[in-house]
C-alpha cells in the first residue's frame, strides 16, 4: 500500500520502518475487481528460504476496521477477499529486530497468477515482461541467506 493511501485510511499511522518477513515470498495471486481490473494485486505465500521486503507501520486500534474494509476483510463474514494473519517481521533485517505483526494474505488464489502493474516495480527493481499498469504496495521479494 502507497505511503498516501495507508494516511488516508488509517490517520493515526505511524511509520516505523522497513522490515523483512522471512520463510514467505512476493506472489501476485489475485486480480483486482475494483481498482485495476484485471491486474494482480499482492500477496504473500509460505516459501521456506524466501523473504519479503515490506513497510512496518503503527496503527491504533481504532483505524484497523477501516483498514480491513478497505482490504475486503470482515472478521466473521463467510467469504473474503484477504484475511488479516499474525506474523513475525525484521525491523530492518535484524534477527534483534523480531516484531510481532499482522499482514493480510489473499483467501481465493486464481491461477495462473495475473501480472501486477508496471508501478509496483517503480523505484525497486524492472518490471517483468508483461506486467500491467497498476498500483500496489512495494515489497522485494528475495532469498535468505
Amino acid at each position: 500500500m502507497h505511503s498516501t493511501q495507508i494516511r488516508e485510511r488509517c490517520p493515526s499511522v505511524k511509520l516505523i520502518g522497513k522490515a523483512r518477513l522471512d520463510n514467505y515470498r512476493l506472489a501476485f495471486t489475485r486480480k483486482s475487481v475494483k481498482n485495476w481490473p484485471g491486474c494482480g494485486v499482492a500477496d504473500v505465500l509460505p516459501t521456506q528460504g524466501k523473504f519479503v521486503w515490506g513497510a512496518l507501520f503503527e496503527i491504533a486500534d481504532r483505524d484497523i476496521p477501516a483498514l480491513d474494509k478497505i482490504e475486503g476483510y470482515r472478521p466473521g463474514r463467510a467469504s473474503n477477499a484477504y484475511k488479516r494473519i499474525a506474523v513475525t517481521v525484521l525491523k530492518d533485517g535484524d534477527p534483534a529486530g523480531e516484531t510481532s505483526a499482522q499482514t493480510y494474505v489473499v483467501c481465493e488464489r486464481v491461477e495462473p497468477n495475473p501480472l501486477p502493474h508496471t508501478e509496483f516495480w517503480h523505484g525497486s527493481f524492472p518490471a517483468p515482461s508483461g506486467s500491467r499498469r497498476q498500483r500496489t504496495t512495494s515489497q522485494n521479494s528475495g532469498r535468505s541467506t
